[in-house]
């Protein structure tokens, strides 16, 4: 049980890759707006 949590820990501490994705739609997006 305790290795399951540290696991899962572990694997939601090593998430900057999604917002960073994110981030680049984001300004992909807000850009495509600017140029309409």
């Amino acid at each position: 049980m305790l290795h399951i949590l540290r696991y899962n820990q572990q694997k939601h501490h090593s998430h900057p890759f999604p917002k960073h994705i994110r981030f680049y739609f984001e300004t992909v997006i807000s850009s495509l707006i600017d140029i309409k």
